[in-house]
């Protein structure tokens, strides 16, 4: 899809309209907008801001029919909602509606100028099937470099970049069940945060209900591309997906394109840490994730595994306990740093901690051995599945 070709058509109708334009697909998530042209409402404003209209401002429009339309319609002014009139003009393609073109209408919109919107809105259908391929064949590249174990074989013409790269890969938590609107929303965050990067070297793709994304970095050592991707998407789906829980998790920049499958494993790995380890979310690294690359190799387990001490079993069924032991032996034994992090004043915490002993009998003000128990078998729990 040509960039310079989209925006072009899209300032020609506004001129046409008298009106600045927003472009959304069919998920009414933003594609592109053009300069404001006299006044906007906040819902535009709050849309193009977050790349998006918010659910309820979705259900709004809808129910006038928006996404059945085969002409324009016009959905008129709420003042209470500071909505404001405004024509939608759908963009189909062997009638399937690829977006929406929304002008405001202050009564200086003609018919005459309409009829011309619908033949800008075939051209820009063209466009916007374009992207729809180029979008379904990203998928099934990123898809393929993932799940295959070697190479493809014209990978050298399917992926624009030699050097290294790393995998991101991004999904709602266990406990949510996101519809096909929450998918659509991930996806277009993750396209949204794959244009600040050079065209075609940042491809994403669903994988079994999660997004995973490549991305191309400098050297071995510096995965702050892929951090930075990561932390535009959540940001952009947060916005859209009435904050449901949703995590990334990225991989070593150890790989190159020909190895993005074993990328793919290391970040599939750290998102499941970054899933249920507090501490590690939303963005969890493989890098930064320390003793848990090593806990992940370990099959799961549940809170009444024998292969958990019965002690950490006894301390698992009291939370604020745990938690407390957790913090406790994630700041090395710093009572004072501990405290903070807690909130809690010191002689509280060394209350807790002699509950703990008297409790569970874990000694970890000055056992090392009880302290290397708790400790893994509290974050074995914590990958325990829910």
């Amino acid at each position: 899809m040509s960039v310079d070709e989209l925006h072009s058509l899209l300032e020609s109708l506004s001129a046409q309209l008298g009106s600045s334009l927003v472009l959304d697909d069919a998920e009414q998530q933003l594609i592109a907008h053009t300069g404001h042209v006299g006044p906007v409402d906040d819902i535009r404003r709050n849309s193009i801001l977050g790349r998006g209209a918010q659910p309820d401002v979705r259900r709004w429009f809808e129910q006038w029919g928006i996404r059945d339309a085969v002409i324009p319609i016009r959905t008129p002014e709420d003042p209470i909602a500071g909505i404001r009139a405004r024509w939608c003009i759908p963009v189909r393609h062997g009638g399937e509606l690829l977006g929406l073109v929304s002008a405001f209408d202050d009564g200086q919109v003609t018919d005459e100028a309409l009829a011309a919107a619908m033949n800008s809105a075939d051209q820009l259908a063209s466009v916007l099937f374009r992207r729809r391929l180029a979008e379904r064949t990203d998928a099934e590249l990123v898809r393929h470099m993932m799940l295959r174990a070697g190479p493809p074989d014209n990978l050298a013409d399917a992926y624009p970049r030699r050097g290294h790269i790393a995998v991101v890969l991004i999904g709602y938590h266990d406990d949510v069940e996101p519809d096909s609107q929450m998918m659509a929303d991930l996806a277009a965050a993750t396209r949204h945060a794959a244009d600040t990067f050079p065209r075609g070297t940042a491809p994403s793709g669903d994988i079994g209900g999660l997004i995973a994304a490549i991305i191309p970095i400098h050297r071995e050592v510096d995965t702050e591309p892929a951090t930075r991707f990561a932390e535009i998407a959540l940001r952009t789906v947060s916005r859209n997906s009435l904050s449901a829980p949703i995590s990334a998790g990225i991989s070593s920049g150890s790989w190159t394109p020909s190895t993005a499958s074993t990328a793919y494993t290391e970040a599939r790995q750290a998102l499941r840490v970054g899933r249920c380890v507090p501490r590690h979310s939303p963005i969890a690294a493989w890098n930064d994730i320390g003793a848990y690359r090593t806990l992940l190799t370990i099959p799961p387990i549940n809170s009444h595994d024998n292969r958990i001490d019965p002690r950490v079993q006894v301390l698992h069924q009291h939370a604020e306990l745990a938690r407390t032991a957790e913090e406790f032996l994630d700041h090395a034994g710093d009572a004072q740093a501990t405290a903070e992090h807690l909130i809690i004043h010191r002689s509280t915490l060394y209350q807790r901690l002699s509950r703990i002993e008297q409790l569970c009998n874990l000694d970890l003000q000055h056992s090392g051995d009880d302290r290397l128990v708790a400790h893994l078998g509290l974050r074995l729990l914590r990958l325990a599945p829910t």
